[in-house]
């Protein structure tokens, strides 16, 4: 009982990232199916990480260096300045295509492929432990989606500022915290 605590906590330390980034994304578009893709997405994501990072990634980080963090930090920029450089030419994108959707649900679901090679190297089925991140981590961005939504319609133009803002902190976030 403790063990799934244990795992409870770990999902939600994981899953605010994908809150933050959802409650930026709801800036851009709060169309019901992009909130229905991503949040299934970054569920499935956190499902399918750990789950590789437990059976191939200790293998594939003895032969090989990544630096996540950067290119997480770098993906995140890159969208706070399209979203900065588009807020003025529509007041809603129609909805998010399928790679961006992809980007975002792999860049917030990382740190889960790291969760899963310590769970691995412990010896530690992996598969309850994935199976409490995905439903967390859906849940987290459904709800960053919903209140995005509300500050949308509350606030109009200031919450995409509000959106670059939260995007640029997980920037510098994943580029100096990993």
């Amino acid at each position: 009982m403790i063990q799934v605590l244990i795992y409870f906590l770990i999902a939600l330390t994981l899953s605010i990232d994908s809150f933050s980034m959802s409650l930026s994304v709801a800036t851009l578009s709060h169309q019901k199916k992009d909130i229905r893709n991503l949040s299934i997405l970054v569920g499935l994501f956190h499902l399918i990480m750990p789950i590789i990072g437990s059976y191939v990634g200790n293998i594939l980080l003895k032969k090989i260096t990544i630096h996540t963090n950067i290119i997480s930090s770098l993906i995140f920029l890159l969208i706070a300045i399209n979203l900065l450089l588009e807020k003025d030419k529509s007041k809603e994108i129609k909805s998010l295509n399928l790679l961006i959707l992809l980007l975002l649900s792999l860049t917030v679901s990382i740190d889960s492929f790291n969760v899963g090679l310590a769970i691995g190297m412990s010896k530690e089925s992996i598969i309850l432990p994935s199976i409490i991140f995905m439903i967390i981590s859906f849940l987290s961005t459904k709800f960053g989606f919903l209140l995005g939504k509300q500050l949308q319609n509350k606030y109009q133009n200031s919450s995409i500022y509000l959106g670059v803002f939260i995007l640029i902190i997980i920037s510098i976030k994943y580029l100096f915290w990993g």
